[in-house]
């Protein structure tokens, strides 16, 4: 099997023309003007000259439901550019009509808000609007089983898949539908399960309306997937485009904590993961899900940060219209540790693959949920990537970073500050063997809580941990604009 990385799908960057005020306050909301291009990929910093760039952070608690004063979130808003600059912040929820303020931001400056502070909700979106491209957007959740971090997205589309369901127990999987513009958009909601496809009436025809939040429990008694150890989720807009996102939580022997992420916009024949790990600590699953209309055969491939032991090969077969799972603890000559992972189809066939990391922590449990990176037909994957703010406190092994190619890379890892990229001691010239996996600390002062790069001499895919309580949350960080 070839380790280069196939394609990836050219990334359309949401671009708007946004009137502000000379005195800085917002006009009434206007709407919001997108291009949707091919097709979606993943979050990614739009590339220079761009005169706006448009981010669509899904949503956090805000409020709603909660009076313990404990769970909230917040937006992470970095400028990237060597200018300062102003973003429009939009606000979007269930209960809210949608509200607006304007920040400045200094020249590769950052800025944290409060999401739960301006709106009261039971989850709050945000549209992020930044005035001259450069920037990239995350929304952080906060809770006292665990935070968590998701990057926000460039992209809409009418279709998501959500591949990794649990609905077992006491645990919630709720379905996030976020409507940024100024029309109506009407989906109808698909949940696969191990006993078939499931159409709900509730949810067939279900109108989101212009720029709010709706939000569908897949596990509803008589109108949902309850007890469902897997269960897939697919969107279609019958009209217009939105954002899809899971909420997913849960407290029993398997999961733990809270998570907020995005939905998975495409189907691909190969997904990339960068942060996987295997041991007495920590359970890995991966969901293969397999929307199509006939049976496909699958392969993942692990790539060991030992990588003397060579990459391991399972095959998986993938039923038409279900999702199978695969635990990287069961997967036989894989050692315990970090490692990456791909899975691809044999046929080029389209699947959506998610990843539930789950990691102990002091008898607590944290599980982070993400889709991997899907391929592009233009073969491009990013040598650089941002976090729009790094770790608050001391991380170990705070990045994964893997080279997808054969050949060795040099990675570096800089603060972004007022007079540009600043190299972080330890982190100038990271070397990663083809095919390799490093997992650098972030433990140094200048790191924390700052806008970051990572820059490298070939492709790599980035994935940046948080810490939640005593163990770690996992997400994406946000891919440089150099893919397509």
């Amino acid at each position: 099997m070839s380790r280069r990385a196939p394609a990836v799908i050219v990334v359309a960057l949401a671009v708007a023309l946004l009137v502000w005020q000379t005195s800085g306050e917002p006009e009434p909301a206007a709407p919001v003007i997108f291009s949707s291009g091919e097709r979606a990929w993943i979050a990614q910093t739009p590339s220079a000259g761009v005169l706006q760039a448009v981010w669509y952070c899904p949503g956090v608690p805000a409020g709603g439901g909660d009076d313990s004063g404990e769970t909230g979130g917040a937006v992470v808003i970095a400028n990237t550019g060597p200018e300062a600059t102003r973003a429009q912040i939009t606000f979007i929820s269930d209960t809210a009509p949608s509200e607006q303020q304007v920040i400045d931001l200094g020249a590769n400056g950052r800025a944290v808000i409060d999401v739960d502070a301006e709106v009261e909700a039971t989850y709050a979106g945000a549209i992020v609007e930044i005035l001259g491209g450069g920037g990239a957007v995350e929304q952080r959740v906060f809770h006292p089983d665990g935070n968590s971090s998701s990057p926000c997205t460039t992209d809409l589309s009418s279709t998501w898949f959500l591949a990794d369901g649990y609905t077992v127990g006491e645990a919630r999987h709720e379905v996030l539908l976020m409507n940024p513009a100024d029309d109506q958009v009407v989906v109808d909601v698909e949940f696969l399960t191990d006993d078939g496809v499931r159409r709900p009436s509730a949810y067939t025809g279900y109108p989101v309306p212009a720029r709010s939040t709706r939000i569908i429990d897949v596990g509803a008694e008589g109108a949902g997937a309850r007890g469902e150890t897997r269960v897939g989720v697919v969107v279609t807009a019958s009209r217009g485009a939105l954002l899809v996102a899971r909420a997913s939580s849960a407290d029993d022997e398997s999961r733990g904590g809270v998570t907020v992420s995005p939905a998975a916009p495409v189907t691909a024949e190969q997904w990339w993961f960068a942060a996987g790990d295997k041991g007495s600590d920590a359970t890995e699953r991966f969901s293969i899900m397999n929307p199509g209309e006939t049976d496909v055969e699958a392969t993942a491939v692990f790539f060991p940060r030992e990588i003397v032991r060579g990459p391991v090969v399972v095959p998986v077969t993938v039923p038409a219209r279900r999702v199978v799972t695969l635990d990287s603890g069961t997967v036989s000559g894989l050692p315990e540790g970090a490692h990456g992972a791909v899975v691809s189809t044999t046929d080029g066939s389209g699947i959506v693959v998610d990843r539930a990391l789950t990691r102990v922590g002091e008898g607590r449990r944290v599980t982070s949920i993400t889709p991997g990176v899907p391929n592009r037909p233009d073969g491009d994957l990013p040598t650089s990537w941002t976090l729009a703010g790094g770790p608050t406190t001391p991380t170990r092994e705070g990045l994964s970073i893997l080279n997808v190619d054969n050949e060795p890379v040099t990675v570096s890892v800089s603060v972004l500050g007022a007079t540009g990229e600043i190299p972080i001691p330890g982190l100038e010239a990271i070397e990663i063997p083809g095919t390799g996996l490093a997992t650098p600390d972030l433990t140094d002062e200048a790191a924390l809580s700052r806008p970051l790069r990572i820059v490298a001499t070939g492709r790599v895919l980035v994935e940046r941990s948080i810490p939640s309580g005593a163990t770690a949350h996992t997400s994406w960080a946000v891919a440089g604009p150099d893919a397509g």
